[in-house]
């Protein structure tokens, strides 16, 4: 009787353990999710702010891969060319007048202690915070010594979005 109690702790014990490690791996994603937004907010309110796209694309491992909504795969292996490419499509929302995006909803899943996915919902708000267009991104994640990574990203229509739960 005295050793199934103890079998029965021990698998307590380490159930509790792992949930408690999940659990700190999804603050960390979600943190890390929203510093990335915040470099997307920093541009669209000054796009003299030289800090803006590379506060984004430090949050990618190079190579990292792109995949476009419409055209093939793109993999990018510098900062320099995902700048670029961030500030055109950030450019363009500023055209048709975003002045912020918000998350709608964020979810993270990891899947081992180094790897992880996650998908939105993001809202691209006029200054009056109208919701001028929604769009959904799935991201492949892994953790480079202590912190998470984009290794690869896949923009879709929200009618598209998938849920992780």
């Amino acid at each position: 009787m005295r050793i199934s109690n103890f079998l029965i702790i021990c698998m307590l014990t380490l159930a509790s353990i792992s949930l408690k490690a999940e659990q700190s791996q999804q603050i960390d994603l979600t943190e890390f999710f929203h510093d990335y937004i915040q470099g997307y907010n920093l541009y669209l309110e000054n796009p003299n702010n030289k800090s803006a796209l590379p506060q984004i694309a430090s949050h990618f491992a190079y190579p990292v891969m792109q995949i476009p909504s419409k055209g093939a795969p793109v993999i990018v292996t510098e900062s320099a060319q995902l700048i670029k490419n961030f500030s055109f499509f950030v450019d363009d929302l500023r055209k048709k007048s975003v002045a912020k995006i918000v998350w709608e909803k964020l979810q993270v899943k990891p899947l081992t202690e180094n790897k992880a996915v996650a998908i939105n919902i993001a809202n691209a708000m006029d200054a009056q915070g109208n919701i001028l267009s929604r769009l959904s991104t799935l991201y492949i994640l892994y953790k480079e010594g202590a912190h998470w990574k984009i290794s690869a990203i896949q923009p879709h229509t929200i009618n598209n979005h998938i849920n992780l739960n």
